[in-house]
């Protein structure tokens, strides 16, 4: 998670770090789902 400010309140948005990109929001949900699904087909 990342913090971020918003409307002048504190959030926490989900990201994913690819090659040094960060990738935000439901993109970053669904990359951290198939990361977990790949590990667990190893």
């Amino acid at each position: 998670m990342q913090e971020k400010e918003m409307g002048g309140a504190k959030v926490e948005i989900p990201y994913f770090d690819l090659n040094n990109e960060f990738v935000w929001g439901a993109t970053a949900i669904m990359l951290s789902e198939v990361k977990a699904i790949l590990k667990k087909v190893k």
